[in-house]
């Protein structure tokens, strides 16, 4: 059965496929845009980031993002480092993303602002 024909393989990115460089330069982007709001947020505390429901709305559609980043690497295909090979098994591919890049994406994706908030309320101190 060819790569065409195993319906397992259907959905396989491949890691040089022009959409998925763009899209990661994207992703990029937004990595950039936390990197920078984040410490400003944590440590100046501006007034116009307090309670501002259009700033929530952008963070957490930028964690959403992050999330489907995430599923597009458990389908994107690697490059072996001892061969050279480009694997597009699922399995392979699946294994390589968890003992990678997956818990520090997982924990970027988490909304801790949201669950902290949830559990501690809206005040600041």
């Amino acid at each position: 059965m060819s790569d065409a024909q195993n319906p397992s393989k259907k959905w396989i990115i491949g890691y040089v496929n022009t959409y998925k460089i763009k899209w990661d330069l994207f992703i990029i982007l937004l990595a950039l845009y936390n990197s920078i709001s984040i410490p400003i947020e944590l440590s100046l505390q501006p007034p116009f980031m307090n309670n501002n429901h259009g700033l929530i709305a952008v963070n957490l559609i930028i964690d959403f993002l992050f999330f489907l980043d995430m599923l597009a690497s458990f389908r994107t295909t690697f490059v072996n480092q001892w061969n050279g090979d480009e694997i597009s098994n699922p399995r392979e591919i699946a294994i390589e993303y968890l003992k990678g890049d997956f818990t520090m994406d997982l924990l970027s994706t988490i909304p801790f602002e949201l669950i902290y908030t949830a559990l501690i309320g809206n005040s600041r101190h």
